[in-house]
Parts: C-alpha cells; sequence; structure tokens
C-alpha cells in the first residue's frame, strides 16, 4: 500500500490506491468510536421512552373509557 501525507493536515493521509482519506489520529477515532456510541444508546433510550409514552397514552385510553361506561350505566339506574 502506498500512501501520501496530506499538507497541512499531519493526520491525515491518503490511500494511492483507493485515493480514500485515513485519519492516523488514534485518539480521535476513540472519541468518534465513543459518540457514535453514546449517540445509538440515546437514541434507544428515545425510542424506549416513546414506546413507554405510547403505552401509558393506550391505558388512559382505556380508563377513560371504562370510567365513561360506568358513568353511562350508573346515568341509566
Amino acid at each position: 500500500m502506498s500512501f501520501t501525507k496530506i499538507d497541512g493536515h499531519p493526520d491525515l493521509i491518503r490511500d494511492e490506491k483507493t485515493n480514500s482519506i485515513i485519519n492516523t489520529n488514534e485518539a480521535e477515532y476513540s472519541k468518534y468510536l465513543s459518540a457514535t456510541k453514546n449517540k445509538i444508546q440515546e437514541q434507544k433510550r428515545v425510542e424506549l421512552v416513546e414506546r413507554e409514552l405510547d403505552t401509558i397514552k393506550t391505558e388512559i385510553n382505556e380508563v377513560k373509557h371504562l370510567l365513561q361506561r360506568l358513568l353511562s350505566s350508573c346515568s341509566h339506574n
């Protein structure tokens, strides 16, 4: 493999075969991976909260419906 340093960017090199740019700064890469992991975990947490909220809404609607039926049956007696 042949690599070329990129002027003005000490942590970047270009792969001559694929023409891709590679960041050689391992600390920055680790920070990137950590940030990505945190973002995924936060998205999962948000999805869980949304599902729980949907469940709560459904349960409240069921209670509301039952209360309406109860009130309706009491008013007919």
